[in-house]
This record gives C-alpha cells, sequence and structure tokens, in this order.
C-alpha cells in the first residue's frame, strides 16, 4: 500500500507543478503558467483580510518547494524543468499583491 500511496503523491505533485499538464506546451510554458496564475491572484484579492492573503501566498509558496523539487526529479532530474510551471503559477499573486483594483 505504501508503494501505491507514494505513486499517487508523485502522481498529484507532478500534476500540480505542471499546472495541470499545461507545462507541456510546446510554445511559452512559463507564460502560460503565468496566465494559469492571473485567476488565483484575482480569488485571492477577493479574500477581506491582507494578512489572510499573505498567509495563503507564503503557503503555496512553502507548498511549492516538495512540489517542484519532486515533479523536477520525476522529470529526469534537471534543475529547472521548462514543464514545470508552479512557481510562475504560485508567484502571479505575489506580483499583484500590492496593486489595488479601482471600480
Amino acid at each position: 500500500m505504501k508503494g501505491k500511496l507514494a505513486s499517487c503523491v508523485r502522481g498529484v505533485a507532478l500534476l500540480a507543478a505542471t499546472g495541470g499538464f499545461a507545462g507541456y506546451a510546446p510554445v511559452a510554458p512559463g507564460t502560460i503558467g503565468s496566465i494559469i496564475g492571473l485567476p488565483l491572484a484575482w480569488v485571492l484579492w477577493w479574500v477581506p483580510s491582507p494578512a489572510v492573503r499573505l498567509l495563503t501566498v507564503v503557503a503555496l509558496l512553502l507548498v511549492g518547494i516538495p512540489i517542484c523539487g519532486s515533479a523536477a526529479q520525476q522529470l529526469g532530474g534537471e534543475k529547472d524543468p521548462s514543464a514545470v510551471i508552479y512557481d510562475e503559477i504560485a508567484v502571479m499573486p505575489v506580483v499583484l499583491f500590492g496593486i489595488e483594483m479601482s471600480n
């Protein structure tokens, strides 16, 4: 059972790290990751508490470390495989964190 669970966890990590396999796009996978991160930033913008927004973003970034490490290992051990776009997805709320949308 342990082997099946580990295999499942690795599969979920690969799915998350590649943005639902969008990272395998033949052109501009990082740009696609940034575009995927826009709705995440928009959803977090609606969270009323800036502290909760900040904690959520920090949690996303911290969770991304083992996720991306696992995916990189599964993809042949390359240091920063182009298919791994979790970093582009998770950083978009950071980039847009201080921007206030006007009505």
